[in-house]
């Protein structure tokens, strides 16, 4: 065997050891991201209450007209949302949630439509509308007027 030989077996071998120390490093990372829904379903959302915040502003808009809560929920209600790589624009973004008799939930959504799914503490990932159809200026609509009326 030449030495050019020695030294390619030498390198395999010392990479093969690498691969043994940091698999099992490796594998649950890829396990986590195989574990992240291609799509979601939002379901039907039954609200009695509805908080938006939008933005960086320090204004909330808050309201437990249920009539107003429940239409505002309708409009998240039966989404399907499909994973995509997509920029969050965090400073168009409004975090809507809903109180309700099944619970809260809420939904960060962007002027571009992406939402924004916390999927676990450590994970969040960018989803876009798939199925259904949602009406961003609607619901800032609501906040905006809710703010220019706390405003005057």
């Amino acid at each position: 065997m030449t030495k050019s030989q020695k030294r390619l077996v030498a390198i395999c071998c010392a990479a093969a050891m690498l691969l043994l120390l940091v698999l099992p490093f490796l594998l649950p990372l890829l396990e986590r991201r195989s574990q992240v829904p291609q799509t979601i379903s939002t379901g039907r959302i039954e609200a009695a209450e509805v908080s938006i915040f939008y933005g960086v502003s320090s204004y909330a808009f808050a309201s437990q007209d249920a009539a107003l809560a429940q239409s505002l929920a309708d409009a998240f209600s039966g989404l399907t949302l499909a994973r995509q790589e997509a920029d969050f624009d965090f400073m168009t973004a409004m975090m809507v949630s809903f109180s309700g008799p099944k619970g809260s939930q809420g939904f960060w959504v962007d002027q571009n439509g992406v939402f924004l799914v916390s999927l676990r503490d450590d994970l969040s990932q960018t989803y876009l509308v798939s199925g259904g159809e949602f009406d961003y200026g609607a619901i800032y609509a609501v906040y905006a007027a809710g703010s220019s009326a706390n405003a005057g």
